[in-house]
């Protein structure tokens, strides 16, 4: 039994939709500051955020590993 990845690769939830009434409450208030941590640095940022880089090109992979198991079944 073969499964179908694409079904998986793109899934994503309904969410509700929002509007901007919806954070009326909030939407002038000033940018939280902390006063106890310093801000980080945008190397510090980038690098917490490197690790997801690599897995941008997955879908591309799995396509194409996808398209090349459908021909070898032709």
């Amino acid at each position: 039994m073969s499964t179908n990845t694409a079904q998986f690769t793109n899934f994503h939830p309904q969410t509700p939709s929002r509007k901007i009434e919806d954070y009326a409450d909030i939407i002038n208030l000033p940018h939280h500051r902390s006063k106890i941590h310093p801000p980080m640095s945008l190397e510090n940022r980038a690098a917490q955020f490197a690790p997801y880089a690599a897995l941008t090109s997955q879908r591309d992979i799995v396509a194409k590993d996808e398209t090349i198991a459908e021909q070898s079944m032709l």
